[in-house]
């Protein structure tokens, strides 16, 4: 099980693909996460379905070569201050439980937070924040919530 003694956080897979796509209209707030996290000294997650999931947006939906979404996947994942986990022996009875108590059907979200929650991780960054909802001991924020966090923050340190 991974320390995780201070708040930390699992990027979903949208935080990441934002992050590579200054075109998008989400751009500006994940600059704003990463500055915020990096200041704060916080500890960010990411995992190997993330890698896989990104490098498979980059291919279908960017239409990348293989060799390039590999290339950037591997400098962000390399050069960011990312801890990376992974599902370990457990994760997929974490999987079993999730699912027998949620309705949700976005099985490989589940999953996401199964391994997040079984490496003791408990907050996941997403931009799809309803695909987690329901699933006990997961604090899921939107980028709008870490937003509003980071403001109240900067307005309570004045």
């Amino acid at each position: 099980m991974t320390n995780t003694s201070k708040e930390s956080f699992l990027l979903d897979t949208n935080v990441l693909v934002y992050l590579l796509d200054k075109d998008s209209k989400f751009y500006r707030q994940v600059i704003e996460l990463f500055e915020w996290i990096e200041d704060k000294n916080l500890t960010i997650y990411i995992s190997y379905q993330v890698i896989l999931e990104l490098i498979r947006t980059l291919v279908k939906d960017y239409n990348f070569l293989l060799s390039k979404s590999i290339g950037l996947t591997r400098r962000l994942v390399e050069k960011k201050p990312f801890e990376t986990i992974f599902p370990l022996p457990s994760t997929i009875e974490k999987f079993y439980e999730i699912s027998a108590s949620n309705n949700n059907k976005q099985v490989f979200d589940i999953y996401l937070a199964a391994t997040a929650l079984d490496n003791g991780v408990n907050s996941l960054v997403t931009n799809n924040k309803k695909d987690f909802e329901g699933i006990k001991g997961l604090r899921v924020y939107d980028l709008k919530d870490i937003s509003v966090k980071i403001k109240r923050e900067a307005i309570g340190s004045l």
